[in-house]
């Protein structure tokens, strides 16, 4: 991020203003601040759903705006608090996150088990949900782990955890990160978190306040 600033349309104020940070390849940074600090707009800045005002984000020294969609997909993969539940096959669930590996079982299953998610999993074809008679519904922190799967499939070398855990207690909540980036092997990480503890786990911490990086 070089100098990033960024106000969301008809707002008074800017939701960032001039932010600059470097993620390099393979380093954990974590992302901390209050409500309405501008930490999940700096995601949405660096998943291009938004294009920032003034400024630029870089990717290997290229500016994002001329990094294709495809490219863009495969550098970056995410785990969201709101992360979808998708009333599909465990396959489809997980290959939603690299759909080549679709009909790689082996990648599938070696996908399940670094997020914890095999041992609920009876089969690939295991269709989930409620929108069918033999779907299988899930626990809140099952589902969890099929989104950590989804995201643990792709070979992208960054990877977002937005406060996928917030709904949980502290301690589940810091067992989740221990146990994700415990299993990114070298891919970098970008930590959005309220609890220190979790932001503990990250090479360098940013704290965002109003808008701005103050340390």
């Amino acid at each position: 991020f070089d100098h990033v600033s960024f106000t969301y349309p008809k707002a008074a104020n800017k939701t960032l203003d001039d932010i600059s940070f470097t993620l390099a390849r393979g380093e954990r940074l974590a992302l901390v601040g209050a409500n309405g600090a501008g930490k999940s707009t700096i995601v949405k800045l660096l998943c291009r759903l938004y294009e920032p005002d003034s400024g630029a984000i870089l990717i290997g020294n290229k500016n994002i705006r001329d990094i294709s969609d495809e490219a863009l997909h495969k550098t970056i993969s995410a785990v969201f608090q709101d992360f979808v539940s998708y009333s599909l096959t465990v396959r489809e669930n997980v290959a939603a996150g690299d759909i080549e590996k679709l009909h790689n079982d082996q990648a599938l299953l070696s996908a399940l088990e670094r997020a914890h998610a095999a041992d609920f999993i009876d089969n690939l074809d295991m269709p989930l949900g409620k929108m069918t008679e033999n779907g299988v519904d899930l626990s809140g922190g099952q589902w969890q782990r099929i989104a950590m799967a989804r995201a643990l499939i792709s070979a992208s070398p960054f990877i977002i955890l937005d406060e996928p855990a917030a709904s949980l207690d502290p301690i589940a909540e810091s067992a989740l990160y221990n146990d994700f980036i415990a299993l990114m092997n070298k891919q970098g990480c970008l930590i959005i978190s309220h609890r220190l503890a979790s932001a503990k786990q990250a090479d360098k911490i940013a704290v965002i306040d109003r808008g701005r990086l103050v340390e």
